[in-house]
């Protein structure tokens, strides 16, 4: 069988179940094209790429309400707010052959701005009205504001929470975020490489470090201009391996993606980890993704090296089960209903919160996420003039599954054998057991009948990069 008929399903297989790229790239062909050294003629090459993106997140937040008839047992999810995020990346990146088909990079993501504004749900985003309908969430029917998350009686009728210095009266400011996040130091080696036998496709395989540089991001209600970092305090490993193959107009390729962080000692993830507590899991998210595209070349002078191409690229995202910053952390960061004093320190010390019993957990925001997928699609022009020089544009357009953002459960059930008749044994939680309670868990969030759930969440992105090859 040919090398492109094995390509062939798996490639539309990915193409029907992602949609395309969310992070822009710098090249196309799924980053299959390396920089090399000593080859013949060319000892050594060098890429530098500038790129810009702007991303548009916005979507719902819904609240789970047991059903309003009192013999059901059933819970409903029903608006609450609504969100809308903008970010303006700035996307440095160098690209070294350190031998043949080797490849070493270095990234520079810079967060020129990050926007946040939330919202009571209105119909449709247009205003209620005097008096409000019956399908508008106001301060008078907020779930938010009836959990004493802002103050309700001083809010105005939509804004719960805006960025910059003026916030809803009664809501909460949000800070304009900026800054680094982390630093990408990667390798890249083509194990084949079609341009050197053009019977094979090109596969490569990477690794690349993603270390965090700045500084953690947090929120003090009491001071919200204290901290306008955008870091997670998150170092991810991400490996790689990606197949394209060339054909005489068209370039196919196929990918697969891991990413697995390990929180820093800074991070809200460290500092929310109690050992020997009733707490499953206090981790970031892993992610997992599989992308594929096609990049059609409608022109090429193969001679000067000029090329235009057309990209269709599409992703498939798999976000794991674990905590993560949501769309309300600022919302839920520092709420004194919310904060959890230490039982035992002997049992709950994690070294930060619970270092002597009676010493209080704040809550710090980050809260537990349900395993969800994201589709993704999108489409790019590229333009290569003589050899040295690169110009892409990018479109995308993204959609999250519907998911749970406060999802921490209550603990586990631990049997003692020196007290068989305990409900740990009998598999029931005993709330009274500070070994089986997680620490972490707010039933004012965290119960069936009053989480909070993300829905109807889109991106949209647009990027355009310059990149010049030496």
């Amino acid at each position: 069988m040919s090398i492109s008929r094995v390509l062939t399903l798996p490639l539309l297989t990915a193409l029907l179940l992602a949609a395309p790229v969310v992070h822009a790239r710098t090249h196309g062909t799924g980053g299959t094209e390396l920089a090399s050294a000593f080859d013949k003629d060319d000892p050594w090459d060098f890429h530098v790429s500038l790129g810009y993106s702007r991303r548009l997140k916005r979507g719902s937040v819904v609240r789970q309400l047991v059903g309003r008839d009192i013999t059901q047992a059933n819970v409903e999810n029903v608006k609450e707010l609504r969100y809308s995020q903008t970010t303006h990346k700035l996307n440095v990146r160098a690209e070294f052959g350190v031998f043949w088909d080797l490849q070493l990079h270095i990234e520079f993501p810079i967060i020129l701005s990050d926007n946040r504004v939330l919202s009571f749900a209105q119909n449709g985003g247009s205003s209620c009205g005097t008096p409000a309908s019956t399908n508008c969430v106001t301060p008078r029917n907020s779930t938010t504001v009836r959990d004493g998350f802002v103050n309700g009686g001083a809010m105005a009728p939509d804004q719960i929470a805006v960025a910059g210095s003026q916030g809803a009266p009664g809501g909460r400011v949000l800070p304009i975020r900026s800054g680094l996040d982390q630093i990408n130091f990667g390798l890249t080696w083509a194990v084949l490489n079609q341009k050197r036998d053009d019977t094979k496709p090109t596969w490569v395989i990477g690794f690349e470090a993603r270390l965090a540089a700045g500084s953690t991001m947090r929120y003090d209600p009491a001071n919200p201009q204290a901290n306008t970092a955008v870091g997670r305090g998150l170092h991810q490993m991400h490996w790689w391996t990606a197949v394209a193959k060339r054909f005489p107009y068209i370039d196919a390729w196929i990918g697969f993606h891991y990413l697995m962080p390990i929180e820093r000692d800074d991070s809200l993830f460290h500092e929310t980890d109690f050992p020997g507590s009733g707490q499953e899991r206090h981790e970031p998210r892993h992610i997992g993704w599989l992308e594929a595209g096609l990049e059609v070349i409608p022109w090429e002078d193969k001679k000067q090296q000029h090329k235009f191409t057309i990209e269709i690229g599409g992703r498939l995202e798999g976000i794991f089960e674990g905590r993560g910053y949501s769309p309300i952390w600022e919302l839920l960061a520092g709420q004194p209903n919310l904060a959890r004093t230490c039982l035992d320190s002997s049992i709950w010390n994690n070294g930060t919160y619970c270092k002597a019993a009676g010493d209080v957990i704040p809550y710090p925001g980050i809260t537990r996420i349900e395993n969800h997928l994201n589709f993704f699609g999108s489409l790019a022009l590229n333009l290569q003039v003589t050899k040295y020089f690169q110009a892409r544009l990018m479109f995308a357009i993204g959609h999250e599954q519907d998911h749970d953002i406060t999802f921490a459960d209550a603990g586990r059930a631990i049997c003692n054998p020196s007290n068989p008749s305990s409900r740990g044994c009998q598999g029931e939680l005993d709330v009274n057991d500070p070994v089986q309670v997680n620490p972490m868990y707010r039933p004012l969030v965290d119960t069936n009948g009053r989480r909070y759930r993300v829905a109807e969440a889109t991106v949209f992105d647009i990027a355009f990069s310059l990149k010049a090859l030496f």
